[in-house]
């Protein structure tokens, strides 16, 4: 695929040019009714990138106000007509450990008096700015790492990971190293070990994601029945089953996902029942739980504040909760549950 950065491209010629039908061409926004006058292509092959998404889940993800409306839509975006990149880092920001090591950009090996880069990163640094050796703020740089990929990995759109993020490379703050043929700039590849757990929940996180096609379906939910078994195939919660509120203090929400889809080695049509619990306020809350069919319980399969470091169970490793219809959730922390 290409990527376009700029103006003045011409995006129709582009797109509709017969010999680029089958390539992927990503740029910051399509005029699509302008492209496809009503109709939907048969291959999506546009694709929406820009910083949108990177910037609302950032400021969800260290706890700002009045971000919930914004927070869930971007959760949900995969637009009909083309394809959606999601990203919470680029090569041109901080990297997942930057991003939750540093608030201000640290670009002054660059020579230009720090002025180059982004200003304003919408990160947080966890209590102190860079390099600390406090076991509890490493400890919370850590599973905000893997909050950060939860929110990527279970949202509709198409996921980018930059290279490096999978185990906590650091840019020691620079959010724009194009001029760094150094440390700075390099992989240092020995934080595969060091980082083991990240790079661990990163790949099964991905293989929840490609297991389940109900966590990145072909098309936008919609809210509605699915499978009439009477529940819609993307629903929200709060204190209330399915009654979701979206207070400006708001920072927690239940999202169930149902539906059925083809998965598995075999192909076969199967029935789906996911519920993300995301907390991401500094007390613990509450969240309701639906209620299942008969011949299904919820069961906890992805817990980022896990003690014992299992963050990811194995399918049928799950833990079969004991309260069915309340789910408490610690403070900045991703809960995961599955209905078997």
């Amino acid at each position: 695929g290409v990527h376009f950065t700029g103006g003045d491209i011409p995006l129709k010629a582009l797109a509709t040019d017969p010999l680029l039908s089958r390539t992927k061409i990503l740029y910051e926004g399509f005029p699509m009714e302008e492209i496809y006058k009503g109709e939907t292509p048969i291959y999506r092959n546009l694709a929406e990138y820009n910083d949108a998404y990177m910037y609302d889940m950032r400021k969800m993800l260290k706890g700002d106000e009045d971000q919930l409306k914004n927070f869930v839509r971007q959760t949900r975006k995969n637009y009909e007509k083309a394809g959606v990149i999601n990203y919470l880092t680029n090569y041109n920001t901080f990297t997942f450990m930057d991003m939750v090591s540093y608030i201000y950009k640290h670009n002054e090996a660059n020579l230009e008096g720090n002025r180059d880069g982004r200003d304003y990163n919408a990160s947080w640094n966890c209590g102190v700015e860079g390099k600390t050796k406090k076991k509890s703020i490493l400890k919370l740089r850590k599973k905000q790492i893997r909050n950060g990929i939860s929110i990527l990995m279970l949202s509709q759109g198409t996921p980018l990971i930059v290279s490096g993020d999978e185990f906590g490379n650091s840019q020691k703050g620079n959010n724009n190293p194009y001029c760094q043929d150094n440390e700075i700039s390099w992989l240092n590849w020995r934080l595969m070990e060091s980082n083991r757990d990240i790079y661990q929940f990163m790949k099964q996180m991905i293989e929840l994601r490609r297991e389940h096609p109900i966590l990145h379906t072909k098309r936008e939910m919609e809210m509605f029945e699915s499978a009439q078994k009477g529940f819609p195939d993307v629903s929200y919660h709060s204190e209330a089953a399915w009654f979701a509120k979206f207070r400006e203090y708001d920072r927690y929400i239940g999202i169930m996902y149902s539906g059925k889809m083809k998965e598995g080695a075999d192909g076969k049509e199967r029935e789906d029942f996911f519920y993300v619990a995301y907390n991401f306020h500094w007390n613990k809350n509450s969240l309701a739980l639906p209620k299942l069919p008969r011949d299904r319980k919820w069961h906890l399969c992805v817990n980022t504040d896990d003690e014992t470091g299992n963050y990811v169970r194995k399918k049928g490793e799950e833990i079969l909760l004991k309260n069915q219809s309340l789910l408490e959730v610690p403070q900045r922390t991703v809960m995961v549950l599955i209905g078997r």
